[in-house]
């Protein structure tokens, strides 16, 4: 025991006894400060000799000691015992520790603390604050926004990653999954707004091979807000993307490597550098990024101490923070498409700011659309403000099978949908053909039904009432039956070869990502799933 715990036991060997008295009356008279002092009065006489007879026998065991009691949610209880702990299910932190020593769950704010995700799992967060995700651009994708980062273990089956946007002003969502480690990122894939059950959210499938760590960055496509992601398991699969670290242009610096990709001065050009090209070979040209400019930082940003900070994607023309060169950099983004003016003569009637057809985007939704019928043209505005973008609803009723074409111009980048589903009442939606450009054509085929044509900004930015102009036309021909495509099945190829069905892909690409639809083979040859 501690001598504070028994003051009697001079010798400190657990029992006050003889021992103790003769150290005691050794220290007899004036002793300040002796520990034979007892009472702390300065002598050592018969006072203390009455407290050492008041303790006589075996010291009382020490209380024991406590410590800071941890919970895998990040909360505490502070100061109990290790065998309280174990009975209330934490872990107990050491003694004498404090809640603050605790370690805290993931936040998913960055790619080194990713929030855990595993099969069937709804995970809700929110973006606000978040840092944007530093990662490389995938598949013409690349966080620009606050981000939030989830981990996906890999078992050799395909993993199906859904991110619903729940922010209020339609926001879009996207991911991006990656493989490898946070310090040298592989792209595995990526998805955008529209590639998930309704026009504003995103789905991305994957082969998870067994043992590779997978790091998923979804963001909303305006700026932060609240989003769900939901994780599912499919089938197995094999992989052809390796995830190793090393990188292609190692040793085969201001040459080709020999997976085909290049590592010299030119591929910035061409666009064809291997992933990791300035990592193997930082005295390329385009590897020293110079402060201010795109140089190198295509699909992300200027992160030199020295820049600004601006930005080198598609959406930075939305916020107006562009690097001044990035289209002698990077021309092959969307933001430098240079778009026709568009002149034709206002129809849709739909004073700037107002709110005349924002169907479904809104939430919760207005359910306020304008009509539109086969072979009819609209002619309106779009703006794009303060966070908030302009996004115009026709509802369209099919009588009839019918191949139909959306084509829209427009004086800047925007989107365009033919969307499915429960339109009318804003229920499940089905996104059945969506693109962006200046001059997007989209075609699908209709069964007989309610639909909705969209168009509307890709940004959420730059353009203050009065906006900019479009011009859409809507043109059908009837037909004998879709064979299953549009809006009577979404699972099917026919007519999608290339494209996205609806809840699955008709194109090569989704050979690597098993996510192909079943006919895709009888409908438009080539590849199938491994």
């Amino acid at each position: 025991p501690a001598a504070d715990d028994c003051p009697a036991d001079l010798n400190n060997d657990g029992v006050v006894n003889v021992s103790d008295l003769l150290i005691l009356l050794g220290d007899w008279g004036s002793c300040p400060g002796c520990p034979a002092d007892l009472n702390d009065d300065g002598v050592v006489n018969v006072s203390d000799l009455l407290i050492l007879l008041g303790d006589w026998g075996n010291c009382p065991e020490p209380p024991a000691p406590t410590g800071a009691c941890c919970f895998e949610d990040g909360s505490c209880t502070p100061d109990v015992t290790s065998d309280d702990c174990d009975s209330l299910g934490g872990n107990y932190n050491g003694n004498f520790s404090s809640c603050g020593t605790c370690p805290q769950p993931p936040s998913g704010e960055t790619c080194g603390d990713a929030l855990e995700l595993n099969d069937g799992d709804t995970l809700a967060a929110d973006t606000t604050g978040n840092p944007v995700g530093n990662a490389p651009l995938c598949n013409g994708l690349a966080p620009n926004q606050p981000t939030v980062w989830f981990l996906v273990e890999g078992n050799g089956n395909t993993m199906t990653a859904a991110v619903d946007s729940l922010d209020p002003f339609g926001n879009g969502s996207n991911a991006a999954v990656y493989c490898a480690s946070c310090d040298s990122l592989i792209c595995v894939g990526s998805a955008s707004e529209g590639s998930g059950d309704n026009p504003f959210d995103a789905e991305l499938s994957w082969c998870a091979t067994e043992g590779e760590t997978y790091l998923v960055a979804v963001w909303l496509q305006g700026g932060a807000g609240d989003l769900e992601v939901t994780l599912t398991e499919g089938s197995s699969c094999t992989s052809t993307i390796s995830c190793a670290p090393a990188g292609d242009c190692v040793g085969h610096c201001g040459g080709q490597a020999p997976s085909g990709c290049w590592c010299d001065n030119g591929c910035i050009d061409f666009a064809d550098c291997c992933q990791f090209v300035c990592n193997a070979c930082p005295g390329l040209v385009h590897c020293d990024a110079n402060p201010g400019t795109c140089e190198g930082n295509c699909g992300g940003q200027d992160t030199d101490p020295n820049s600004d900070g601006c930005w080198c994607t598609d959406d930075c023309g939305g916020f107006d923070d562009c690097c001044e060169d990035v289209c002698d950099f990077c021309p092959e983004l969307a933001i430098c498409e240079t778009c026709t003016a568009v002149n034709c003569t206002d129809n849709v009637g739909e004073a700037c700011g107002d709110d005349q057809n924002s169907g479904c985007s809104a939430d919760p939704p207005t359910l306020l659309f304008d009509d539109i019928n086969l072979g009819d043209t609209k002619c309106g505005n779009i703006w794009a403000d303060d966070g908030l973008r302009d996004l115009d609803w026709f509802l369209l009723e099919i009588t009839e099978p019918t191949e139909v074409t959306w084509a829209v111009d427009a004086d800047e980048i925007s989107n365009a949908w033919i969307i499915g589903g429960a339109v009318t009442t804003c229920g499940t939606l089905d996104t059945i053909a969506f693109d962006s450009g200046c001059s997007i054509v989209l075609n699908a085929c209709l069964a007989p039904g309610t639909y909705a044509v969209v168009v509307g900004a890709s940004v959420f930015d730059g353009f203050a009432c009065p906006g900019y102009q479009y011009e859409a036309t809507l043109t059908g021909t009837p037909v004998a039956e879709c064979d299953g495509n549009g809006g009577g099945d979404p699972n099917s190829c026919a007519g999608n070869c290339g494209a996205n069905a609806g809840n699955c892909w008709c194109d090569e690409g989704c050979c690597d990502f098993a996510d192909c639809c079943a006919d895709k083979v009888a409908e438009c040859g080539g590849c199938s799933p491994a």
